[in-house]
This record gives structure tokens, C-alpha cells and sequence, in this order.
């Protein structure tokens, strides 16, 4: 539990190699319970989404969820595994994967895993360019977290729905996401997440021709991504 502690502080703190270290150190210990594995593995595995190293996030959400029989457990691996499969372009993967994820978390009422759910289901519509349903879900994920009390998950709930906003062509609206966005984002010195937020209000300047402010925004973003190098993707 002392080497997890570290790991947990060090993932908390955005020093996400150094905490890959940690859950690994923990799960070498012998008898290690099924769930306390399985939990081990999942955060292991999203300190590897978060520095892009995708294949191993994916291996240990999947160990994560063959790891142990808790229903909130393999309800929590497998939506991570449906973001995994979104974001490496294997959308047709990532849905039913979705699905099963929203009616395990239903079942056992899991709002992190109904929040995420939803929150992929929507990415995946806006993907396709059915924005209406896209924001049904997205609006549900973000009362999710919100009801849960979770700022990041409630951030990037509204990151989503600011680019799905701006898909729309209503860039005022997106503006005001991407802002509560990222003043949440702020509070938790999430500093890629920063990173792209500064990015996507740019890119919503853009779009309304406000040239001066999309490039000052352009180039805060920059600038922290450059600071940040190490660890934003």
C-alpha cells in the first residue's frame, strides 16, 4: 500500500513515468488481491494513455479487466478500453464496447463509468456527424460527473461538447465550454489538458475571424507545450 501511495502521489502530480514505476513495484508483491491488482493495472495503464504510449495502456486495461470478477471493476476496465480503441481509429470496436460498458455501470450505478460511456458514445456520434445525439450523451456525462463531483472528468466532458459546439458552427457556445473547461482544468494544473484547451479556444477565434485573439491563444498554447514537452501528447 506504501509503494501504491507513491504511485497515486507521484500520477497526481503529473510524473507519470515515476508512477508507471510505483504500480509496477506494487504489483511484483506477492498475493496481491484480485481487485487491488486489477486497480493497480487500470492506473498503470492510464499513466501510459496519458504519455501516448497506447498499446501498453490497452494491454493493462485488458489484464485489468481478466484480472478480477468485481462487477465495478470490470465495468471501470472496460470503458477504458473503449476509449483506447476510439482513439486508435477503431471506432466500430469502441461502441459496443460503449454500450456494454454504459449497462455494466447502469447495473451497478457507477457514475464515473456511466459518465465515461456516455461520453465516448457521444465523441463517436460527433465523429460521425450526428451532433443532436451527440450532445444527448454528452449533456448526461457531464450531469454524471457533476453529481459525482469529479472536476477533470466534468473538463473533459466540456471539451467535448465545446468541439462538438463548434462542429455545429455555434462557436459562442463552444467558446463558453471550452472556457469553464479550461478554468477547471486550471484549478487542477492539468497541464496538457491546459494545453489543448488554450488550443481549442483558439481554434474557435479562428473560426469567428477574431485572427488577434485565435493567435494569442495559439501561442499560449505553445508556449506550454513547449514548457510541458515531456509529457504533453
Amino acid at each position: 500500500m506504501a509503494v501504491y501511495r507513491k504511485g497515486w502521489e507521484d500520477s497526481r502530480a503529473q510524473d507519470y513515468p515515476a508512477a508507471i514505476r510505483y504500480y509496477s513495484d506494487a504489483l511484483g508483491f506477492p498475493h496481491v488481491p484480485e481487485i487491488f491488482r486489477a486497480r493497480l493495472l487500470e492506473f498503470r495503464g492510464e499513466c501510459h494513455w496519458l504519455m501516448g504510449n497506447y498499446q501498453a495502456a490497452e494491454d493493462d486495461y485488458r489484464a485489468s479487466l481478466e484480472a478480477s470478477e468485481d462487477a465495478n471493476q470490470v465495468a471501470r476496465a472496460r470503458v477504458r478500453l473503449g476509449e483506447v480503441a476510439d482513439f486508435c481509429g477503431r471506432p466500430e470496436e469502441a461502441r459496443p464496447i460503449y454500450h456494454q460498458a454504459l449497462e455494466e455501470g447502469t447495473n451497478v450505478n457507477n457514475l464515473l463509468v456511466i459518465g465515461r460511456a456516455r461520453r465516448g458514445l457521444g465523441i463517436l456520434n460527433r465523429k460521425q456527424g450526428n451532433s443532436e445525439k451527440a450532445v444527448r450523451h454528452l449533456t448526461q456525462a457531464l450531469a454524471a460527473f457533476r453529481q459525482l463531483g469529479d472536476p477533470r472528468e466534468q473538463a473533459r466532458v466540456l471539451t467535448s461538447l465545446g468541439r462538438t459546439h463548434h462542429a455545429r458552427g455555434e462557436y459562442q457556445s463552444a467558446l463558453t465550454y471550452h472556457h469553464e473547461a479550461l478554468e477547471l482544468l486550471e484549478s487542477l494544473q492539468d497541464r496538457w489538458r491546459i494545453v489543448q484547451s488554450l488550443n481549442d479556444i483558439g481554434e474557435c477565434h479562428q473560426s469567428l475571424y477574431d485572427v488577434q485573439n485565435a493567435l494569442d491563444y495559439h501561442k499560449r498554447a505553445l508556449a506550454l507545450a513547449n514548457e510541458y514537452d515531456s509529457i504533453v501528447i
